[in-house]
């Protein structure tokens, strides 16, 4: 009874915790502003209640097929979205957009993810085909992970066009080294498919994880030059598949906070100032430059490549929720840009 009793009160201290002290930012950010309690409550619960294994196609982390919640909709190929199929139908031009946590939209519905805007963008011009837009992100996949993913699951779906959406990973990360090889043990499935209610071990697994986090990005110190040189060459590869496969590529380097001349609104700036300061910002930008020079070698290769950096210049208001995050308008100010790009490709 006394260990009941001590669980109990246990979970109701983390439960009123994790009201004040949630660890998804979309339930204290500016943007999120306009949504109720319960509707930001569904939207976090959708993205931290996935469950992930190894695709056993691709051989790296990706969302279990067939799942569905109310912001989230997983296919049975595990990909973000509506039901596809492998086969693609006679009348359809299909554009795979693959990337990390920013191409999945963590903080948006599917229709309102990049992929999202795109495919209702494209269709508005009527085309004499059906332009179907996949979202293939991946929380923390680098460009390793995404040349895997591609060679190994998304080029049996045969692509017209593929767009890499990315940059942040590979810096954080580090390119050459494939981290989205990992999958939840049986119990960690079990207390997401069951037990959600249940809040301690989401909690303390998530103190861990920051005090995991705090320690590693105090020695943070990646050899920029040689990611820049590994990202390259991932492109290069999957710019050269595309063309003896027939799909064209285009390469995007994304924005994250503080890159471009965004004016940053308090709450950006107090982000970038306090809880990133550890990241050693200049460095990062730093990093970012290099793999923005490589875009015009890409140009030999792909069929495009573009700088996104400076997309939120004319926007004064809030846009990332975090350091890369940003929100559903703010999607669809990058989805707006793609279609300028792959407009001329379809016709």
């Amino acid at each position: 009874m006394l260990v009941l009793v001590f669980f109990a009160v246990l979970e109701v201290f983390f439960q009123i915790y994790e009201y004040f002290n949630p660890r998804c930012d979309f339930m204290i950010n500016p943007l999120s502003q306009d949504y109720d309690y319960i509707h930001k409550k569904q939207v976090c619960d959708s993205w931290v209640f996935r469950l992930i294994y190894i695709d056993p196609i691709s051989g790296i982390s990706q969302s279990i097929p067939n799942q569905h919640s109310s912001a989230i909709n997983i296919n049975s190929y595990g990909f973000r979205g509506q039901e596809i199929l492998m086969e693609k139908p006679e009348d359809t031009y299909r554009i795979f957009v693959v990337g990390g946590s920013t191409t999945f939209g963590i903080r948006s519905p599917d229709q309102k993810t990049i992929s999202g805007h795109l495919e209702q963008n494209l269709n508005k011009l009527n085309f004499d085909k059906k332009i179907e837009v996949i979202n293939a992100g991946i929380g923390g996949i680098t460009s390793t992970d995404e040349l895997q993913l591609v060679t190994t699951k998304i080029v049996q779906f045969n692509p017209d066009l593929i767009i890499v959406f990315d940059g942040n990973n590979d810096i954080v990360n580090f390119a050459g080294k494939t981290k989205n090889k990992w999958s939840e043990d049986a119990i960690t499935l079990t207390w997401k498919q069951y037990l959600s209610f249940y809040k301690t071990p989401f909690v303390v697994g998530g103190i861990i994880d920051d005090a995991k986090a705090s320690i590693s990005l105090s020695i943070f110190n990646p050899n920029f030059v040689e990611i820049a040189q590994v990202w390259k060459k991932n492109m290069i590869t999957i710019c050269e598949l595309g063309k003896q496969q027939g799909f064209d590529t285009i390469v995007i380097l994304q924005p994250f906070l503080g890159t471009g001349n965004k004016t940053l609104s308090d709450f950006e700036k107090e982000n970038l100032e306090t809880r990133y300061v550890t990241f050693s910002t200049q460095s990062l930008y730093d990093g970012c430059q290099l793999l923005a020079d490589e875009l015009n070698n890409l140009e030999n290769y792909c069929y495009k490549s573009s700088d996104f950096r400076n997309s939120f210049d004319d926007i004064n208001e809030s846009v990332y929720f975090d350091r890369v995050h940003v929100g559903p308008e703010s999607n669809k100010i990058l989805a707006d840009k793609m279609a300028d790009m792959v407009v001329p490709i379809i016709e």
